[in-house]
């Protein structure tokens, strides 16, 4: 539901009041298994999985608009206040192939013995229930389109909090762990000491300083029982920016050249607690609840905060050679801030990049342990462009295009690697180059057909792969690791020479309308196709090595259709719309992630009808 309301309070000045609100309830999962876990085919649009899965999605946003002039100068206010909830519940169960299966779904295990351990269902689920706040501002002033120097500027701050309680149910149907919960008693500041007693000193560290627990973000309560594992955070940012650009007309109507840059300080943060069940199963005297601190990661005491910022700026220069020609050339910079990543450890396990007595930890033994860093940089983004927009045959035809380049260095890369690095974590990667051209074109045909067609052709590559280091600072050399079952060990932050995911070398589209009118009403007939070429899911080359299930990554080439028709009359106007019209399965993304391949299709052949009304006008 979308509610707006303008008031004009003179010719100068107006106000414009936005209500937004929106209520999702989904049921199931939004990806296809072609294959059970034992390999076997299934049909068409199924999972095997082994919990109910849901989501609850709702948002309420508000805004405020206030369009005004001072003397010649044009003023814009806008600010925004935006609330989302959101609960989701989905199966898990696949946790069980991972490494603490004895630990948190069998009793007693002995790996010398495993024929006797008793284990019980591996049946486990997350539940996720996540609160997003975000508070912005926006104050600008612009001069006007007909001064010979132009400019822009302003100001803008925004807030951005994430409230987030994750539980993880793995075990299942264990009679012997106690609930567990934030730990009691004190920590210090540095997160390494623990005092169990309620007092803020420790005889150990004279003068050290105490912080009382429970630690938490949104919920100091006991866990349910069954969760094995939980996550309370919050963590967000605050931006605030000035921005300023000038336009100037080197000569008048013809050559103007645009500069302008924009600083930005944006703070981000991180704080709360993650919690698991290690300590907590039942020898005698054990707790209940468990409140054992050998397992807690306090997150307030990592220091958690940090300050990205910088200038980023752009430049423009247009030649308008005729009435219906403009060349122009366009360069700019972009980035996104940096984050942190849980707590951070050495791989366990067999990891190549732990020490530990496997051939294969030789070289980690030697330099010492990677460590996975606990903050990822900002990344950045440089685009240079040369484009034109062009009107031919008495404008009958336009044809715009660019051809471009954009650098993008130190990618954020999601990484998720079992046997290497146990948990997902966000890394600082290589360099990407991508050297595309676009372009786009509308005809009139003929009275009342019109065809538009877009393109787009890219070559991606990484052309500089990032460097990580051993603890002593030797560089990490990839080529010669390899798993203790003898699996090579990529870069993780991807592979020289490999292209961007989501970057398919071809997109295009075609769309022809025909407008036409017939017994005083107004009609119309659409028909339109899209194509998009072969392309990656993941651009984390370790990932799929380690698990040798690259099919489960690469997206085949599809093209889809859609089609239109609709008649209308003064205020009104209904229409009969078809998507997907040969209900392609288009693969949108693919993962193994969870050891079986999962795949998120297209949206099915949809046939709908819309019908709308202008109230107070035809």
């Amino acid at each position: 539901m979308r509610v707006e309301s303008l008031y004009q309070f003179n010719e100068d000045w107006s106000a414009l009041l936005a209500q937004s609100y929106q209520s999702i309830e989904a049921d199931g999962v939004f990806a296809e298994m072609a294959a059970n876990s034992l390999g076997e085919p299934q049909p068409d649009l199924s999972v095997q999985l082994y919990n109910p899965s849901h989501s609850k999605d709702r948002f309420e946003n508000t805004a405020l608009t206030i369009d005004g002039r001072v003397g010649a100068l044009k003023l814009v206010y806008a600010g925004a206040y935006f609330v989302r909830n959101v609960e989701q519940v989905q199966d898990y169960t696949n946790y069980a192939r991972s490494t603490y299966l004895d630990f948190y779904q069998c009793a007693n295990p002995n790996p010398a013995t495993p024929a006797t351990a008793q284990c019980f269902t591996p049946g486990s689920s997350w539940r996720d229930l996540e609160r997003n706040t975000h508070q912005s501002h926006e104050l600008r002033v612009s001069t006007p389109g007909d001064w010979p120097i132009r400019g822009i500027g302003g100001l803008f701050y925004e807030n951005y909090l994430i409230q987030e309680q994750v539980d993880w149910f793995y075990l299942t149907a264990l009679p012997y762990f106690n609930p567990i919960g934030p730990p009691t008693g004190y920590y210090s500041l540095n997160g390494s000491q623990f005092q169990p007693d309620g007092s803020p000193v420790h005889f150990y560290t004279p003068g050290a300083v105490f912080v009382p627990a429970p630690v938490t973000s949104g919920n100091p309560n006991i866990r349910p029982p069954g969760v094995g594992f939980f996550n309370d955070i919050t963590r967000g940012y605050q931006q605030r920016a000035a921005y300023a650009s000038v336009d100037f007309d080197l000569i008048p109507t013809k050559l103007t050249l645009t500069g302008g840059t924009r600083y930005s300080r944006t703070d981000t943060s991180e704080v709360g607690s993650s919690v698991g069940g290690f300590g907590c199963r039942l020898t005698a005297g054990a707790p209940n609840p468990c409140l054992n601190h050998s397992n807690f990661v306090n997150l307030n005491a990592e220091g958690l905060d940090r300050t990205f910022s910088g200038f980023r700026s752009r430049a423009n220069l247009s030649w308008k050679v005729t009435e219906d020609a403009l060349l122009y050339y366009t360069w700019s910079q972009g980035f996104r801030a940096g984050g942190f990543n849980r707590a951070p450890s050495p791989p366990s396990g067999n990891s190549p990049l732990t020490k530990g007595p496997d051939p294969s930890q030789v070289q980690a033994s030697t330099h010492g342990s990677w460590t996975p860093p606990q903050v990822f940089a900002p990344d950045s983004l440089t685009n240079n462009e040369l484009g034109w927009k062009t009107r031919w045959l008495n404008h009958r035809v336009q044809w715009n295009g660019a051809i471009y380049q954009e650098d993008w260095n130190q990618a954020q890369i999601d990484v998720f690697a079992n046997d290497v690095i146990n948990n997902g974590v966000i890394l600082n990667g290589g360099n990407y180059r991508v050297r595309g051209i676009e372009t786009s074109g509308v005809a009139h045909v003929t009275t009342g057909l019109n065809i538009e067609a877009g393109a787009a052709w890219n070559h991606s590559e990484l052309v500089k792969e990032a460097t990580f280091l051993w603890a002593d600072g030797i560089p990490i050399d990839f080529g010669t690791l390899q798993t203790a079952r003898g699996r090579k060990v990529s870069n993780p932050g991807g592979v020289l020479g490999s292209p961007l995911a989501g970057a398919p070398p071809f997109q295009g589209s075609i769309r022809a309308r025909y407008e036409f009118a017939f017994n005083g009403y107004n009609a119309f007939a659409q028909l339109g196709a899209a194509h998009q070429s072969h392309s990656l899911s993941t651009t984390d080359q370790l990932r799929v090595d380690l698990q040798r299930k690259s099919i489960a990554y690469d997206l085949p080439a599809f093209t889809t259709y859609d089609a239109a028709l609709g008649v209308g009359k003064n205020a009104w106007l209904v229409q009969v719309y078809a998507e997907n019209l040969t209900d392609t399965r288009a693969e949108l993304y693919g993962n193994y992630a969870q050891w079986y391949k999962a795949i998120t299709v297209s949206r099915p052949r949809t046939i709908g009808l819309h019908f709308s009304y202008k109230f107070g006008g035809s």
